[in-house]
């Protein structure tokens, strides 16, 4: 069916196998656009059932789906049957519980935190458990499944917004349009990490959450102007190195064909708080003195190890500061 409908797919059709939708923004170009699609098929040959057809419909089901102008949702008959779902009581009913739920995944912000103690159930190897962890779990992926937002489409010249994570198990991302100053959400995803890059640095992962996100995300990226927006402030300035080498100029390479900016998240607690770090613990390596109480004390020490030792965040802080780079 990709060969029969070659040169009108994307353009306003779109094919799985045999199943076919046909969209269009006005009533007459519909029809154009379906006497097309129907002069391809009988040019080929092949013959469909008209009680399988629906058309010029508003909302359809389609692959499992519901579709219409404004964008995807999850289908109502999907979600009634997650929530009939009781508590598992083996391995098994974890893994038929999570198969159900994983369609779903794109609709749901931070899916894999929420899911991650019932998919460690899974692993071989763990002994067979069900704790307030997992119930826990378990009650807030159906919560997230019945509430689960509408996905809406792209729009020609609309801004878009890839905010992405990291923590040491996993990766996330969203990506957003913005009309009239408003975030709507047009798909998310997450990814748990494999042991070795568990042992990446923060700002590696940090790193590879965009790289990750920016090629999964591809069909909505690719060939427009997006800004990527991430809270680790040492990974904005190596947007613009030229120097990279290892894994860096990797990535560069591989993100070589999209343009985007990157920016600083909106996180005013959180950039406070860095920005409180960084300078208490300048203010110990430079004048070698420390101020407030013996544990505020033992924190700064321990706030500098962890900067300078474990992430390199506080000299590549300074030298962005210095530098621009």
């Amino acid at each position: 069916m990709d060969a029969v409908l070659a040169g009108l797919k994307y353009q306003f059709c779109l094919v799985y196998v045999d199943d076919i939708i046909v969209y269009s923004d006005t009533f007459e170009e519909h029809m154009t656009h379906i006497s097309r699609v129907l002069e391809r098929i009988v040019g080929a040959g092949l013959r469909i059932k008209l009680e399988k057809c629906h058309f010029a419909q508003s909302e359809l089901k389609f692959l499992g789906k519901i579709v219409n102008g404004r964008g995807v949702a999850v289908d109502p008959a999907k979600v009634d049957g997650i929530q009939a779902i009781g508590v598992p009581k083996s391995v098994s009913d974890v893994q038929t519980f999570l198969g159900m739920c994983v369609f779903h995944h794109k609709h749901i912000e931070n899916y894999g935190t929420i899911a991650r103690p019932l998919y460690e159930l899974t692993k071989q190897d763990v002994e067979w458990r069900w704790t307030a962890e997992e119930q826990d779990a378990f009650e807030k992926l159906k919560t997230a499944i019945k509430e689960a937002a509408i996905l809406e489409f792209p729009e020609k010249d609309i801004p878009m917004v890839l905010s992405v994570d990291a923590s040491k198990r996993g990766l996330g991302g969203a990506v957003y349009k913005i009309k009239d100053n408003t975030r709507i959400p047009m798909a998310f995803l997450s990814k748990s990490l494999t042991d070795p890059k568990t042992r990446y640095s923060n700002t590696e992962r940090e790193g590879l959450a965009v790289v990750w996100a920016i090629q999964t995300l591809d069909s909505y990226l690719w060939g427009n102007n997006f800004t990527v927006e991430s809270d680790h402030l040492p990974l904005l300035p190596l947007r613009k190195k030229c120097d990279l080498s290892g894994k860096w100029a990797c990535w560069s390479y591989a993100l070589a064909d999209y343009n985007f900016k990157m920016k600083l998240a909106d996180d005013i607690p959180q950039q406070q708080q860095r920005d409180k770090d960084f300078a208490a613990v300048h203010h110990f390596l430079v004048n070698g003195t420390l101020d407030g109480t013996k544990e505020q004390q033992d924190n700064i020490r321990k706030t500098a190890h962890r900067l300078i030792l474990l992430e390199d965040t506080l000299y590549q802080i300074h030298r962005f500061d210095k530098t621009g780079f």
